[in-house]
C-alpha cells in the first residue's frame, strides 16, 4: 500500500483535498474507477487529470506520495475573455 494526495475541483471551483492509501503500483485509470465506486466524483464530469500540476495519461502509474489532482474545465477561456475585454475598450 501507498499514501496518495488527491484533490479534486468541485462544481463551485473551490478544491476539496483528502489522503488516500492505494495498493501499489496502481494506475490513474484504476484510482479514477475507484474514486468513482467509492462516491468522491461523478461519472457524468469530465475531469483534467494531473499529478502535481503536470498532465498524466489513464495508463500511468501512481507512485508514493504522489498529489493527484481533477480539475473541472474553466466556464470560458481565458484568452477569448481577454480578446473581447480589448475588443470593448477599442470601441468605446
Amino acid at each position: 500500500m501507498i499514501d496518495i494526495e488527491v484533490c479534486i475541483m468541485q462544481s463551485d471551483y473551490t478544491v476539496r483535498s483528502f489522503g488516500m492509501k492505494v495498493v501499489k503500483d496502481i494506475s490513474v485509470s484504476g484510482l479514477y474507477s475507484l474514486l468513482i465506486n467509492l462516491g468522491h466524483i461523478c461519472q457524468d464530469v469530465t475531469y483534467g487529470m494531473s499529478v502535481f500540476g503536470d498532465r498524466i495519461k489513464m495508463d500511468a502509474v501512481l507512485r508514493e506520495n504522489d498529489r493527484f489532482e481533477l480539475s473541472l474545465p474553466l466556464p470560458s477561456d481565458p484568452m477569448q475573455r481577454r480578446r473581447k475585454l480589448a475588443l470593448k475598450r477599442k470601441n468605446k
